[in-house]
């Protein structure tokens, strides 16, 4: 912000750079509210781990699919995460904001096989 008004030549360009900056802080913030105040979260069980979005969206693994959970790399370059899924089931859990050892502990407590040796990356 202070570069683009220091660079303006004009008024008219330092109240763009204003306006431009105060919209992308705007946005910023209430991106940074709405993941704090609806968060993602998991429910592990012995039949199924199941990740509820804030929307409202369900994405499930369960044990129809195999008893063996793996974590998987998600994306690529600088925008790589991880994700549960268990082989052949072609469903993927993002994990953004979790700890990777308290769901590895979760889920083990829940009776599922926990892999970490599959780690590759998916497109």
């Amino acid at each position: 912000m202070v570069r683009g008004i220091t660079g303006a030549g004009t008024g008219g360009g330092r109240i763009a750079v204003i306006v431009f900056t105060g919209a992308v802080i705007a946005l910023l913030l209430w991106g940074w509210i709405r993941s704090v105040r609806r968060p993602s979260h998991l429910e592990i069980s012995p039949a199924a781990v199941l990740l509820v979005e804030p929307g409202g969206q369900r994405k499930t693994l369960a044990r129809e699919s195999g008893d063996e959970i793996s974590v998987t790399v998600v994306g690529r370059g600088r925008y790589r995460r991880s994700a549960l899924t268990i082989a052949g089931s072609g469903t993927l859990l993002p994990l953004s904001f979790f700890s990777l050892p308290e769901i590895e502990r979760q889920c083990v407590a829940s009776g599922w096989r926990f892999a970490r040796r599959g780690r590759r990356a998916v497109r």
